[in-house]
């Protein structure tokens, strides 16, 4: 678990270095933050159906 978190880390930082080189990291950490916005509403939604096929 430790392995994947520090990969991701090491990933999210080297995107956010390439678009400082290139000027775009405003719209890098806007792209990550809507991308990660629509992860967590995929996710509340997969939630919400397993806990209503629990139910049924």
């Amino acid at each position: 678990m430790m392995a994947e978190v520090k990969r991701a880390r090491r990933r999210v930082s080297r995107r956010l270095m390439e678009a400082d080189r290139k000027g775009l990291l405003r719209e890098e950490l806007q792209a990550m933050h809507s991308r990660a916005e629509q992860a967590l509403r995929d996710a509340a939604g997969r939630a919400k159906a397993a806990r209503k096929r629990a139910q049924a």
